[in-house]
């Protein structure tokens, strides 16, 4: 499961709305022209179908529809609590992110000896599954238990 609809869906859902007007609005440009190619399957008249682009305005009436020009945008972007630029390093950090996961080792040491307190804990999010590495993750507490 994915959570996008399949073409059966998209045209059940079309035939049963019956639009005047069709405007695809999630995906890719060629995803917006499928599902658009779609809509002509159900019936909606090719000249009632609209591929938009990111600013593009459309001027509607009960007759007809038609793009009308282009309105300024910029991304938003939601961090946390505030909402705006969150900046160039924020979001390189989390393309990394997203691409090789992270490792964490937590550990906690007693500040007068030295030593470990407690064997060190060891998360991964993104990089292996902890549930089917338990082995791995186990062996990596050793390693860095000896380390310290």
């Amino acid at each position: 499961m994915h959570g996008h609809a399949a073409q059966e869906e998209l045209k059940l859902m079309l035939s049963l709305i019956k639009p005047r007007f069709f405007i695809p609005v999630h995906g890719e440009y060629r995803h917006l022209s499928l599902h658009g190619k779609l809509g002509e399957l159900v019936g909606v008249a090719k000249e009632n179908i609209f591929i938009l682009e990111d600013g593009d305005v459309l001027e509607l009436n009960q007759q007809a529809g038609k793009k009308s020009g282009k309105v300024t945008y910029s991304n938003v972007y939601v961090d946390g609590l505030s909402v705006g630029d969150i900046g160039s390093v924020v979001l390189r950090d989390r393309k990394a992110l997203s691409n090789d996961g992270i490792v964490m080792v937590n550990i906690v040491i007693n500040q007068q000896t030295g030593k470990l307190v407690t064997r060190p804990d060891i998360v991964s999010k993104g990089f292996v599954d902890n549930t089917e590495s338990n082995e791995m993750i186990e062996q990596s507490r050793d390693v860095v238990a000896r380390i310290f």
